[in-house]
């Protein structure tokens, strides 16, 4: 197809807006999936909270316990990627998941009230990035109130992970949906331009003289064009026949004169003028051949 190819202006149209429209939807796609699993994340951290937060117990010599540590495996690997912490902020008392070994998480200092949740991003065992819930409830032990500040962290690395997983799956889905598209935008460019095929069919069968106007049986984006060549035809034909006319009408104005020069070509020829009257016959055998 050539540069000015109204095919390929309509193909290269719609494979960019396709494009577009794929890598727009890829990555609202990605955003709404890190917000999803980050808030089920949230809720997941939030029931280890909730857990912890069941099982401590003070001791009759006043330590700080864990019943029941939760039940996920990662807790208990060093540097499994999940841990927990317990703070006694009145005494200072520290509990910790195995996970941590001998690290602890280094956690803002900002204002907490009990029952709320807060959520912070801080660097962590090993240099990890985690995503940390923290929640402080009161405990009243011996007529006195513990604030204890219960944190849970996660490493941000699994999620990248889920999400790199995410995002090579969409993509391959997206590609799979932009192929088929395509094809699809191919069949209906093709189908559009049609007509502008059936146009040129029917201007060959007017130029061999199989017909005499296009069909006006078309799509009313194409009507207008096509009643435009048809009105521009009609009035080749008036033309046309107007021209016919006017050479009839040449042609008969003529047979009179040469009639006439006739005669007198015989009278030159009586008078013995035989070399004018043969020069003025043959301009008149070319005249009338012209008019014939």
């Amino acid at each position: 197809m050539s540069r000015h190819s109204l095919r390929l202006r309509l193909s290269v149209i719609s494979g960019v807006v396709l494009a577009i429209s794929l890598v727009v939807t890829g990555i609202g796609l990605t955003e709404l999936f890190t917000r999803h699993l980050e808030r089920r994340v949230g809720q997941e951290l939030d029931t280890h909270v909730d857990q912890l937060s069941g099982s401590l117990r003070y001791g009759a010599s006043g330590g700080l316990t864990l019943t029941a540590e939760p039940a996920d495996p990662r807790f208990s690997r060093v540097f499994g990627g999940l841990y927990w912490q317990v703070m006694d902020t009145t005494t200072g008392k520290l509990l910790r998941s195995r996970s941590l070994w001998d690290s602890e998480l280094d956690l803002p200092c900002d204002l907490l009230k009990p029952g709320d949740v807060h959520v912070h991003d801080i660097t962590g065992p090993d240099g990890a990035a985690l995503l940390v819930h923290e929640q402080l409830i009161i405990v009243k032990f011996q007529s006195a109130d513990r604030r204890l500040r219960i944190s849970v962290a996660i490493d941000r690395a699994e999620l990248e992970a889920l999400k790199a997983g995410f995002v090579r799956d969409v993509v391959l889905t997206l590609v799979l949906l932009g192929c088929l598209l395509l094809a699809g935008f191919g069949f209906l460019v093709r189908a559009g331009l049609r007509p502008m095929d059936g146009i040129a069919e029917s201007l060959g069968a007017i130029r061999s003289g199989r017909a005499k106007r296009l069909d006006d049986d078309v799509p009313r984006e194409v009507a207008p064009l096509v009643d435009e060549v048809n009105a521009l035809l009609q009035a080749q034909d008036e033309a046309l026949v107007r021209a016919r006319d006017r050479a009839a009408d040449l042609a008969h104005g003529l047979k009179t004169p040469l009639t006439a020069l006739a005669a007198d070509i015989e009278r030159l020829r009586d008078k013995g003028e035989k070399a004018i009257a043969d020069d003025i016959e043959e301009l008149a055998s070319r005249m009338r051949r012209h008019a014939d």
